[in-house]
Order: structure tokens, then C-alpha cells, then sequence
């Protein structure tokens, strides 16, 4: 239901829910992992030593692994044997030295089958700088 609406030409009114306050007794993960579940966009994150930490439907969809078959996992079962050392190349060391990356690549589902992504990579690092694992997120391009 419409509670109010509000003339397009004018910006809403600021007020705390707006501002970006979360009240208390939201739980922003479980609103955050909802919000995940609910894109078709392929959402992950992985472990320092690169194994899958979650995962999300879309990820299922673009990918073929249920969250419990791809958590735990090393991420290398996304690819192909033959691309792996490519992708440390490419991929983790360019991560590695910007702390992001967007590139465009080949991944293995789980049938075998190969799929083209978009992915975007972002290193996440604790208060010291220390590399605590990256986030990731993609879409499927063919």
C-alpha cells in the first residue's frame, strides 16, 4: 500500500531512515543477505586462502553449485584446469597490487560447461592492512 507519495520534482525529506540510520534492532547482515539472495546477480566472497565463504542464488544460477556444494570449496573449481595458471597471473596479481579488479572471463559450471563472466573483485582487509579475503560479485555475458 501507498502510504504517501511525494512530488517527483522534489527530493525526499531527509530524516534519520534515510540518512542511513538502521535502527537496533535490525539485523543488517540478514537484510543484507536477503537483498543477495534476491538479485541475479552472481554474489560471493571468499577466504584469504581462497576458499568460497558465501554464496549466493544467483551465484547458483550462473554457476550450477547449490551454496552448500560451493561453500568450503576452493574457488578453483570455477575454472578450468588449463586456465588456472592464467588466472593467477591475470587475476589475483592484478588484485593483489590494486585491490580491485573488473575484467571479463571463462569459468567452468558445474555440468562442465563453459560461461563467460562480467566479475568484479574487491580485496577486503582488516584495520592493519592484512588481507582478509575479497568479495566478488558477476553476470553472465554469453
Amino acid at each position: 500500500a501507498i502510504v504517501a507519495m511525494n512530488d517527483p520534482m522534489e527530493p525526499p525529506a531527509a530524516s534519520p531512515a534515510t540518512v542511513g540510520h538502521v535502527p537496533a534492532d535490525v539485523d543488517v547482515r540478514a537484510v543484507l543477505d536477503i537483498f543477495a539472495d534476491l538479485s541475479s546477480l552472481a554474489m560471493f566472497s571468499e577466504s584469504a586462502d581462497g576458499c568460497i565463504a558465501r554464496w549466493n542464488r544467483g551465484a547458483e544460477r550462473i554457476f550450477g553449485y547449490t551454496a552448500k556444494e560451493a561453500v568450503g570449496q576452493h574457488v578453483s573449481l570455477l575454472y578450468f584446469e588449463e586456465d588456472r595458471p592464467t588466472v593467477k597471473e591475470t587475476v589475483l596479481d592484478a588484485l593483489l597490487r590494486r585491490g580491485w579488479l573488473e575484467t571479463t572471463q571463462r569459468n567452468r559450471r558445474k555440468n562442465g560447461e563453459e560461461c563467460y563472466i562480467e566479475l568484479s573483485l574487491s580485496l577486503v582487509t582488516d584495520e592493519n592492512g592484512e588481507i582478509e579475503g575479497m568479495l566478488g560479485g558477476a553476470k553472465k555475458t554469453q
